[in-house]
């Protein structure tokens, strides 16, 4: 059992209200149980702020530091933190412009894709429109269906990003405007978000899920019954159906399909 077990650890609530604004303007904050005594050591055993008359017998043989020199270091320590926090802010939007320039490869290549199937069913008759569209509609889902999954990944690292700018600016604001006695007691939270994003920073997948790659495939072959066509719109990570098909005009010579 710890060493303050028998008395009373003082709240936040407790503490602000019993601050008091001096001549100088300067916030200290009073002892709850020696009314007038300021509060400026910090008990190391007991983790809480105490006044000179708390080292006699509630904190007696306890370690402690004084409130300013103990603010002073950790001060230091949470500005030395910001600067992990900024690279790994940049890193986040590093990862943003290239899942984005992902996305915009894939879109060129998706109407590029979109022109090609035009130009090859331009050349055949209007039995093959329906079968043109159906192509069409496959690459429209396909291109949509990976920049869906690299919009969901910028979402992700967006929020991230976002959280860590708040952090920053949050740390950094309490740092200078905050007296040391509340920035004492804030200290444990900034550390705990701060370990809570760094965990949520290390599940990120900062390289784009998807790549830029779509394949197409065509083929064509001319049997005694008629023209064979076989048409894909396929990759490792979607399939569509292919479209498979007869045409059997004899009289007329069709192109071979290409990309």
């Amino acid at each position: 059992m710890k060493a303050f077990a028998d008395h009373n650890v003082m709240k936040g609530e407790e503490m602000l209200s019993t601050k008091q604004l001096t001549a100088n303007n300067i916030i200290r904050f009073l002892c709850s149980k020696h009314k007038k005594k300021q509060l400026e050591l910090y008990c190391q055993s007991c983790e809480q702020l105490i006044c000179l008359s708390c080292t006699i017998i509630d904190h007696k043989g306890h370690n402690f530091d004084f409130v300013d020199t103990l603010a002073t270091v950790l001060k230091s320590e949470v500005q030395s933190d910001i600067g992990g926090i900024v690279d790994k802010e940049h890193s986040i939007q590093q990862a943003i412009v290239n899942v984005e320039n992902v996305k915009e490869e894939l879109t060129k290549q998706g109407n590029g894709l979109e022109h090609s199937i035009c130009e090859v069913f331009e050349q055949l008759e209007a039995a093959l429109n329906r079968e043109k569209e159906i192509l069409l509609q496959q690459t429209k889902h396909m291109v949509g269906a990976k920049i869906g999954v690299l919009s969901t990944q910028a979402e992700m690292l967006l929020s991230t990003q976002t959280a860590f700018k708040s952090l920053q600016s949050f740390i950094q604001e309490t740092s200078e405007n905050s007296c040391n006695e509340e920035f004492i007691s804030l200290k444990s939270q900034m550390s705990a978000r701060m370990k809570e994003l760094d965990e949520k920073y290390k599940s990120l997948q900062l390289k784009p899920k998807i790549q830029a790659t779509i394949k197409y495939q065509t083929l064509y072959s001319n049997t005694s019954t008629g023209h064979q066509i076989f048409v894909a719109v396929n990759d490792s990570e979607f399939t569509c159906t292919p479209v498979h098909m007869e045409v059997a005009i004899k009289s007329r010579t069709f192109p071979k399909l290409g990309k």
